[in-house]
């Protein structure tokens, strides 16, 4: 509980701190943003910090980190915006008083939030989530987006993570093996990190006071957790609607900067000349899509009209979800780092600058304050006689920044590639698949064998990788040029190839020509252990080994009954090469004793386990029923 005299104290130093914020803006602008020193808004952010006003501090790291010199001074007006707000919260209705102190950077705490906020019961579907990155604090933000079956209500539940090595571990930490298909992954007790997409619980949120509530915590689950599975998800819309619902949160709370959107029934295809922006279209009309997993969308939706779920910042969409007659597929979480948005694809751009990023950059005059053509220009009017036109001009760009959020019109939809042909062929098992993702990510040389015998075992069995491993595979210069490659990825991989040419193989080494198998087995003996010519050529063998190379490997690790015999001993490489080439079935005695030298060889057990488990479930469920064609 925050004492009263404490809250005071603080409020007292954000009173100063925006004095001094607002005092700075307006000599930047007088003197041109174009000439003023780079360090300059870092030192405002500090000073933002001193008085406890993080909110406005990130709002100034933000705007630093603008590429584009409009952009930058837009960022500016609402961080002027906002300390206007500030000032006029005495009169400000309690709602939207809340959403300037959060914007701040006042927080509350988790009891108040249950006291003042809104408490819902509902059915909740965990629809996607997403992440970014502020390299300034290496503050990682995970955003987990939910909606009410019954009140259709959304919900957007935060989480925080402090370090870049912290943030980046569900992506940038060691591979561990896959537990019943899926990552080894550790549960926590709090119920906002047990958050699933793709599930739905019934249970309570509390809302954080707002005058358009968002932000939610999960304050009770009743139940088990249970896949979602629907054909039509709530509040499913159309372009126009969901632009139009984006501008009716945006008038009740003008600091909201991302609202979640349905759409309903649209189609994705790729946009000409810009790498890594879709369109998502519905009829003649056209949003941009922006997103590292363009190529994974399209193959999932296969040029069939989906429901995509997706977050709106009034620029482009970044998705989340898609939700189609296959079943409901979200995106797995994203690398916690900003992803570029070319402005060129992103709808046509202005000419040349705005004026009023224009006059900023190069200076205001005095007494000559730019229209911002917004129809808005009548809310900052009045204050020209008190304040400085400066001031006056960073209004106006918030409220030109606001306005371009709230009524950018769609772009015309450009051509569609004919949908994805029916496939014929049968997917591999759930299970299968999740152990052929795993084995897609990591970045080692090692790793490139085991590809070569996994996808040569389910080629030999004529099964399918499902559409969402499809672009993983096109993706990798090698994997796209494996033989099995063509049988793997279906009709779907080569309609995807066709709209996304995969990038060239890399031209491989001619290797010598190893030795052969008589010839290592030679004075070969259970009692003696083989000499270093004999491991380095089993080594040197490709990989996976032949039938009796991969039995002789075996046995051969499996004399060693400690750990610190093989961990000491010379051949650590040839050892690891040994147990990548030996197959699972020769590995049994040697992975038994695996605990003993883990830490000495944790790639090569991870690498060995992966391939005993994914052998395993193709023999225990070789294949299922490809879902209902789209």
């Amino acid at each position: 509980m925050v004492r009263p005299k404490t809250a005071t104290n603080r409020q007292a130093r954000i009173d100063e701190g925006v004095a001094l914020l607002l005092r700075a803006l307006a000599d930047l602008v007088r003197q041109g943003l174009a000439r003023a020193d780079a360090g300059a808004l870092a030192a405002l952010s500090r000073r933002m910090f001193d008085a406890q006003a993080p909110g406005l501090a990130q709002a100034l790291d933000r705007a630093a980190r603008e590429d584009d010199a409009e952009r930058r001074v837009l960022a500016l007006g609402r961080a002027c915006l906002v300390c206007d707000m500030w000032r006029a919260r005495g009169w400000l209705p309690a709602a939207l008083c809340a959403d300037v102190e959060q914007a701040v950077g006042i927080a509350l705490t988790y009891p108040a939030v249950e006291a003042h906020g809104d408490l819902v019961r509902d059915t909740w579907l965990v629809l996607g989530h997403t992440c970014d990155l502020d390299p300034g604090q290496q503050l990682v933000t995970t955003r987990t987006w939910l909606c009410g079956r019954d009140t259709g209500r959304s919900a957007l539940v935060l989480r925080f993570t402090v370090g870049l090595g912290a943030g980046r571990a569900r992506t940038a930490r060691r591979p561990s093996p896959p537990r019943d298909g899926l990552n080894d992954d550790s549960a926590t007790p709090e119920l906002d990190d047990a958050l699933e997409p793709g599930t739905s619980f019934v249970g309570t949120l509390a809302f954080w006071p707002s005058a358009a509530p968002q932000r939610a915590r999960v304050v009770a689950r009743e139940g088990e957790v249970a896949p979602l599975v629907t054909r039509r998800l709530p509040g499913r819309a159309g372009i126009d609607e969901a632009l139009a619902e984006h501008a009716g949160c945006l008038a009740r709370q003008p600091l909201a900067w991302r609202s979640l959107v349905v759409l309903g029934d649209v189609k994705i295809g790729p946009r000409p000349g810009a790498s890594g922006v879709a369109q998502v279209v519905d009829g003649a009309q056209a949003l941009p899509l922006v997103s590292p997993w363009c190529r994974t969308i399209a193959a999932v939706a296969g040029g069939q009209a989906v429901d995509l779920v997706a977050e709106w910042d009034g620029r482009a969409l970044t998705p989340l979800a898609l939700n189609g007659p296959a079943g409901y597929f979200a995106l797995e979480l994203p690398e916690p780092a900003p992803v570029p948005a070319p402005t060129a694809a992103l709808g046509p751009a202005e000419p040349a600058p705005h004026p009023l990023a224009r006059a900023a950059l190069v200076g205001l005059a005095p007494g000559v304050v730019p229209p911002s053509g917004t129809g808005l220009d009548d809310l900052v009017t009045p204050r020209e006689e008190t304040e400085g036109h400066e001031l006056t001009l960073l209004r106006r760009a918030g409220l030109l920044e606001l306005a371009r959020r709230a009524a950018r019109l769609p772009d015309p939809a450009l051509a569609l590639p004919a949908p994805a042909p029916p496939e014929t062929g049968r997917y591999a098992a759930p299970r299968v698949a999740a152990i052929i993702a795993f084995v897609l990510r990591p970045s080692s040389h090692a790793w490139l064998d085991v590809h070569d015998e996994l996808f040569s075992a389910l080629a030999e069995r004529g099964l399918l990788l499902p559409p969402h491993l499809v672009a993983a595979v096109l993706e990798n210069p090698v994997t796209a040029a494996h033989p099995a490659a063509e049988v793997l990825l279906g009709e779907r991989g080569a309609w995807l190839a066709r709209l996304y040419p995969s990038p060239a193989a890399p031209r491989r080494r001619k290797k010598s020509a190893p030795p052969t198998p008589s010839a290592l087995a030679l004075d070969w003996s259970l009692t003696t252990l083989p000499s270093d010519a004999h491991a380095r050529a089993l080594a040197a063998l490709p990989r996976p080994f032949a039938p009796e190379i991969s039995a002789f490997a075996g046995a051969w690790l499996a004399r060693f009954d400690h750990g610190s015999t093989l961990a000491a001993h010379p051949l650590g490489g040839a050892v690891k090469a040994l147990a990548l080439g030996a197959s699972p079935a020769h590995l049994g005695p040697w992975l038994a004793r695996a605990p003993h030298f883990r830490h000495k060889f944790a790639d090569a057990l991870v690498i060995v386990e992966t391939r005993r488990r994914f052998f395993e479930e193709l023999t225990r469920d070789p294949s299922e029923p490809r879902p209902a064609a789209a």
